[in-house]
């Protein structure tokens, strides 16, 4: 499937390569490497280098090394990050996939220590010990509604 970004970028940046280059580093949280980006834009991996080479002579994007020696790009400049994100919007769906299975691990190890040791709400049998019985009281306009649609009035009486 060939990507079409807006006709307004592809004038402003020059090119569509270099459009369709730029947005999957625009809308990644981390440096992507060449082959992501080829991959996520649909772009062949020379031309992608190639315009990444020409976007790192001028400042545009930079060149670091992640954790196992490979090149990785991001952007440099946060305001066309931003004008890039607000116009062009292109996320590989492994990112999208990661993102989601980090949630779900996090949820999980929540819930494992909610279950050793789970966060008791406050029992309150002594009702006077309320600062506001207000707050807990239900008006009687409301009783009076509730009785018209059948439904079940306040069991208590009011302060």
């Amino acid at each position: 499937m060939k990507i079409e970004p807006d006709p307004g970028v592809v004038a402003l940046f020059g090119s569509r390569t270099r459009v369709l280059t730029l947005a999957p580093i625009a809308n990644s949280r981390t440096p992507l490497t060449a082959y992501r980006i080829a991959r996520t834009a649909g772009l062949q991996r020379i031309k992608v280098y190639s315009e990444l080479r020409r976007l790192s002579k001028v400042g545009i994007v930079r060149e670091l090394r992640d954790d196992r020696g490979c090149s990785v790009w991001e952007i440099c400049d946060p305001d066309l990050r931003r004008i890039l994100i607000h116009r062009v919007r292109l996320t590989d769906v492994s990112v999208l996939r990661a993102d989601r299975a980090r949630l779900a691990r996090s949820t999980k190890q929540f819930m494992a220590a909610y279950r050793r040791n789970p966060i008791e709400p406050e029992r309150l049998e002594d009702r006077s010990a309320v600062r506001n019985k207000r707050d807990f009281a239900r008006s009687p306009q409301k009783d009076a509604i509730l009785v018209r649609l059948g439904l079940k009035p306040a069991n208590r009486a009011p302060p």
